[in-house]
């Protein structure tokens, strides 16, 4: 039995399983920074599955690879479609005068719901809103055990102040 055939995404699944061995990371640190069960990784590395777009993405931007990079893993997974951003030609006197890629949201978003995934070198908190009995993504956020830790202790902290500290306590005037 031909062996290309049970494994058709291999040169993918070994150039991500060197990624991640370059790194210095576990299977189950990898699975719980994009979010996927570590058989699921285990299968993308082998070759016999190749991750979702989404998946592909979370793990190009785990590993922090170049547009070249990850233009390339876009196409061994055969991500060619016009979807991929990677491919869209860009007038050079626009890039030119391009200042920044991503927008900025400063407005607060608010959730009535919240999901941690814990992993064994950090979390990732899911912030939701239940609409219509379904909980919506707001957005999420991820970070190690030690940020984690200062999140907390400022939580802690700034809910403490709000409490104890609802301004300057004022004497009754004297009499």
């Amino acid at each position: 039995m031909d062996k290309s055939t049970n494994q058709p995404y291999k040169v993918l699944g070994d150039k991500l399983k060197s990624l991640r061995k370059n790194n210095h990371e576990t299977i189950e640190e990898v699975s719980s920074a994009v979010e996927i069960d570590n058989q699921e990784l285990v299968k993308i590395e082998s070759g016999v599955t190749k991750p979702s777009e989404e998946i592909l993405m979370y793990l190009i931007n785990h590993f922090q690879l170049s547009d070249n990079e990850a233009t390339t893993f876009w196409q061994l997974a055969n991500y060619e479609s016009n979807n991929n951003f990677f491919n869209k030609v860009i007038d050079e006197n626009l890039i030119s005068n391009l200042i920044l890629l991503t927008p900025i949201e400063l407005r607060p978003l608010y959730s009535d719901h919240i999901d941690i995934v814990l992993g064994s070198s950090g979390l990732v908190i899911n912030f939701n809103q239940q609409i219509n009995n379904q909980l919506i993504p707001i957005t999420k956020v991820g970070m190690t055990l030690e940020q984690a830790d200062v999140l907390q202790k400022t939580l802690e902290n700034a809910l403490l102040k709000i409490k104890y500290n609802s301004g300057p306590k004022k004497l009754d005037s004297p009499q």
